[in-house]
């Protein structure tokens, strides 16, 4: 695909703000969506009524899609609550076992939950490189989370790796 209809593919939205990929999960299109993943179209974008990817899916019950798109994009915990409440009992499996294979701190710098984040941060093993292969400092700074980068580089008690530091200073900090 040319870089052209790339772009127009990725701009391209209904009335509703939906793009091709909001499309392909309204549908269910797990096949659509590996070659949108293969050809690095955006996931994350949300259409005019707040609704992201992995929501459409889980509402629609494409549970096959869901399991697909969950490797790339991480639930929220409020998606896993909303899901159990909903008695949408696969859904809240996978979610579960995605968030069981994800630390707890990654998810409070995903949520940008600074209280959580707090909490998390004084253990010792959210400064350790993990399967994302980044301390939580090197985390929060690739998410641009200001406020839980601040929280790690002005607590004491945390110790921070030069190379972290180094890359704290390049991103302004």
């Amino acid at each position: 695909m040319s870089a052209e209809q790339k772009q127009y593919m990725i701009s391209t939205k209904d009335d509703w703000g939906n793009s091709i990929v909001h499309l392909a999960a309204q549908t269910g299109d797990v096949a659509m969506m590996k070659l949108l993943v293969d050809d690095n179209i955006p996931l994350y974008e949300k259409n005019f009524i707040g609704s992201d990817i992995l929501n459409i899916s889980r509402i629609n019950r494409h549970i096959e899609l869901f399991a697909f798109l969950i490797q790339f994009i991480t639930p929220s915990y409020q998606m896993l609550q909303d899901s159990m409440t909903n008695g949408e009992h696969e859904v809240s499996t996978l979610i579960r076992e995605r968030i069981l294979k994800v630390q707890p701190w990654i998810i409070a710098i995903e949520e940008n939950d600074t209280h959580l984040a707090r909490t998390l941060l004084l253990k010792p093993e959210a400064h350790e490189m993990n399967n994302t292969h980044f301390s939580a400092l090197e985390y929060a700074l690739s998410k641009k989370r200001k406020d839980i980068v601040n929280l790690i580089l002005n607590d004491e008690k945390v110790v921070i790796s030069i190379a972290s530091i180094e890359l704290a200073i390049i991103n302004g900090y």
